[in-house]
């Protein structure tokens, strides 16, 4: 019998709802790097059906847990989550917004170095 996930309703912690509001309202592509849980990725996702979204994460098995976690709905049908690390997995793709959060400072200067478009 398939596992049922857990609604798609999620109290964000304060931090990350914090994230998710400096989110450009006219932005139409998101990546979050890093995504772990997946909760910007699927919060954003319900504020707005017009947005392309990405998830990127290092960490095997991340996406498995994301959809098993959840219902599959057509929320998680919209995000592409990819593995990888940093915006390697989305180098030739253009973001409007991207969301590097819950990782270390230094992870996150590592990260954008490696990103050339950041690096200009």
């Amino acid at each position: 019998m398939p596992r049922i996930g857990k609604p798609l309703e999620i109290d964000l912690p304060g931090r990350l709802e914090a994230v998710i509001a400096l989110v450009p309202k006219t932005a139409t592509s998101v990546v979050d790097i890093g995504y772990d849980h997946g909760y910007a990725l699927i919060e954003l996702a319900r504020r707005s059906s017009e947005l392309e979204l990405f998830g990127v994460e290092r960490i095997a098995g991340a996406a498995r847990r994301l959809y098993t976690a959840h219902s599959a709905g057509p929320l998680l049908k919209r995000i592409r989550l990819l593995d990888g690390d940093g915006f390697e997995p989305v180098a030739d793709h253009y973001f409007d917004a991207a969301i590097i959060a819950g990782m270390g400072e230094e992870s996150i200067i590592t990260i954008c170095q490696r990103h050339p478009a950041l690096r200009r």
